[in-house]
């Protein structure tokens, strides 16, 4: 491989210097608010989300989520994760069919479930340079489901925190 340095101070190629699997950047969100959710149908979990812009159509996402649920009852949550690109939004990671029990990840509770780790983690191929925007969203077949705070207590002492990271890797 030829390698080039140039009069800006680039070096060509790039893979030279990020060869594939490198971590190009990283952007992360932080959230630390409880939120909860009835809703039957696939609804955002707000601010649950993040947005990179890759450099390369080559490139890779790396996305990791991480949170904390709790449910109310005998219920089942379901999530999915979403990708939207130059407005048009597809979900991504997982199952694709309308039950309850599809997406990336489910949770049954029988009682009042404490609270429980949601970690998901997912490498897209997105073949874009444009910016995307990974959300989750859940729903629930019944009862209240709460994300980041213990069942009944959104607003109290009993919150924690979650995370959604994106990395860009050199494809």
């Amino acid at each position: 491989m030829t390698v080039t340095i140039n009069g800006n101070g680039t070096i060509t190629p790039t893979s030279a210097v990020q060869p594939t699997g490198s971590i190009l950047q990283v952007v992360s969100r932080f959230q630390n608010t409880g939120k909860s959710t009835t809703a039957t149908s696939f609804t955002n979990i707000s601010d649950v989300y993040g947005t990179i812009q890759p450099t390369s159509t080559s490139s890779k996402v790396l996305v990791l989520i991480n949170g904390t649920i709790s449910i109310s009852g005998d219920w089942a949550v379901g999530f999915r994760l979403n990708k939207t690109v130059d407005g048009s939004t597809t979900q991504v990671g997982g199952a694709s069919n309308t039950q309850t029990s599809s997406g990336i990840q489910n949770i049954y509770a029988h009682g009042d479930a404490n609270m429980l780790p949601m970690n998901y983690h997912f490498l897209d191929s997105p073949s874009t340079t444009s910016a995307i925007t990974y959300q989750l969203t859940w729903r629930v077949n019944g009862g209240t489901t709460y994300w980041n705070s213990y069942s009944g207590s959104v607003g109290s002492d009993y919150e924690s925190a979650s995370s959604v990271i994106l990395m860009e890797v050199a494809g």
